[in-house]
């Protein structure tokens, strides 16, 4: 039997390990602080007006036989890491380039894709016809129909992804485009350090 100082260092020394060995899986990175999970601080607790957009349902791009969930894209390109800084709100806002024309986006991890208001898919020339408005997607208040669109390229400072999945939302139901996981999981990380979120390509 082992007296008790020794038990004690025994089972310092096991915890010891698990947490090098968790440390060693995750790049030395916290858990959910990488492109491969979502980010704990200030992006999960958006503001009132801003729903939720989950995909709930398979959705299909027109003419490709793919999953827009699961289409393959190519890996985000770039020089060095994009730092945003947080709002007074903790919320982090970027001004996006999307097929050549500039669009405020709010980035949010809890978004399945990239989703646009029916206001920024116009200024892109995007302008779905009621009966694209096919896609289900789960929200904070509900079901809601949207319709599914493939961006040729966003890009964000000096990080460019190309062929990036989005939903454009109906009228009236949006304040905000959201720079979702389409975008964000091409990333090489992004975590958030100091007020900052720090995106690397």
């Amino acid at each position: 039997m082992l007296n008790k100082p020794v038990k004690l260092a025994a089972i310092a020394g096991l915890v010891a390990l698990g947490a090098a060995m968790l440390l060693s899986k995750s790049g030395g990175q916290l858990a959910g602080a990488s492109a491969t999970g979502p980010l704990q601080p200030s992006l999960s607790g958006l503001s009132d007006f801003i729903d939720r957009f989950r995909v709930q349902t398979s959705v299909a791009i027109p003419g490709t036989g793919k999953d827009v969930t699961r289409a393959p894209t190519q890996p985000a390109s770039g020089f060095g890491p994009v730092r945003l800084s947080a709002d007074e709100t903790g919320h982090y806002f970027s001004n996006v380039e999307i097929d050549g024309r500039r669009i405020r986006m709010l980035v949010d991890t809890g978004a399945t894709l990239v989703i646009l208001t029916y206001e920024d898919a116009a200024a892109l020339g995007i302008n779905p016809a009621p009966s694209d408005y096919t896609a289900k997607v789960l929200t904070a208040n509900g079901d809601l129909m949207t319709a599914k669109t493939q961006l040729r390229e966003i890009r964000v400072g000096n990080i460019l992804v190309r062929d990036v999945a989005a939903l454009v939302v109906p009228a009236g139901r949006l304040k905000q485009s959201l720079l979702g996981m389409s975008f964000l999981s091409k990333l090489k990380s992004f975590e958030v350090a100091d007020r900052s979120l720090i995106l690397t390509p």
